[in-house]
């Protein structure tokens, strides 16, 4: 029931796709298949510009924070300016941009209106592809990712967030939604809702990379053998490191020690603190708003997947 490209927009008009992520859906491996591959994908008519890109294996996360006003932002790395102007130079029949932090652009409409509007008047049609990541296994990865970066709000106090709010905000800037039907509503609103492709996510299910480039339609199936995907990137930090990172981080926004005390934590697992009461509360808090996104652009996204599911009863 994903729904794909609308066939009548193939070859009426260049299509420009905009890959917003979401986080923790395999965006980096995306990424770094299309930078390796560039070349081979603008043979077969996939262009993936050069401009917004902060380093060459990566996606034009530069671009984002441009529009974000993210203080990352360097003019240096690449302008939306310039990355219209290397589109409109080259005119490919398909173009793609990729940065998760896209995400954050459906909280500011005018400056998604912006990006939308530069695309349009050269010509091309954008496009915004979303990736859906069941809610409990979002939840859990999101939160062992944003400890890296000094988070240090318990994961009760993190989930009950999510639960009222239906996002979690970190560092003033960084704006995560769980609430789906929000997220694309907010792109629908600017891009129109046959513009937007919502596909769900899985780990262990297939191949995201492969997904995506039949979604978009990069890369034929001629060129499929010489397409190199990397392996898992991002590596999910175990039950007890994630709880190590909690302390210290909390440790230095007391103003003690950065390193903290230790938590005597055995668990070796990966972290997993969403079980069955939890899920219920997910469940109850963002099953009618999936609905309606399959209702409304094909995605079928639980709120919980299976194979979670089955850990947490063998739990």
């Amino acid at each position: 029931g994903q729904r794909s490209l609308e066939p009548a927009l193939a070859g009426v008009m260049p299509v420009c796709f905009v890959h917003v992520g979401t986080h923790k859906t395999g965006t980096t491996s995306i990424q770094r298949t299309f930078a390796a591959h560039d070349e081979l994908f603008a043979r077969s008519g996939t262009y993936f510009p050069n401009a917004g890109r902060p380093d060459p294996q990566s996606g034009h996360h530069n671009l984002a924070w441009e529009l974000n006003d993210d203080p990352r932002f360097d003019p240096a790395l690449g302008t939306c300016a310039q990355m219209l102007a290397e589109i409109a130079e080259q005119r490919p029949p398909r173009a793609c941009l990729s940065s998760e932090d896209f995400e954050y652009l459906h909280t500011r409409p005018e400056r998604l209106r912006a990006l939308a509007d530069g695309l349009r008047a050269i010509g091309y049609v954008p496009v915004a592809v979303v990736y859906l990541r069941p809610q409990a296994g979002y939840a859990e990865s999101l939160y062992a990712e944003l400890v890296k970066y000094g988070f240090a709000q318990t994961f009760d106090a993190y989930l009950d967030s999510i639960l009222i709010n239906g996002e979690v905000r970190f560092d003033d800037r960084w704006c995560f939604t769980f609430d789906y039907e929000r997220l694309l509503d907010g792109f629908s609103a600017i891009f129109g809702r046959d513009h937007v492709i919502a596909r769900s996510y899985d780990t262990g299910s297939r191949d995201v990379v492969d997904d995506f480039r039949q979604v978009i339609g990069a890369g034929g199936a001629g060129h499929a053998e010489r397409i190199v995907t990397p392996g898992r990137l991002n590596a999910a930090l175990s039950f007890a490191d994630v709880l190590q990172r909690v302390e210290r981080n909390a440790g230095a926004l007391r103003g003690g020690p950065a390193a903290g005390p230790v938590p005597r934590v055995r668990a070796r697992g990966r972290f997993d603190p969403v079980q069955l009461p939890e899920v219920r509360r997910i469940v109850d808090r963002f099953n009618a708003g999936n609905a309606r996104v399959y209702e409304r652009y094909g995605a079928l996204v639980p709120c919980v997947s299976g194979r979670d599911v089955m850990a947490d009863f063998g739990t």
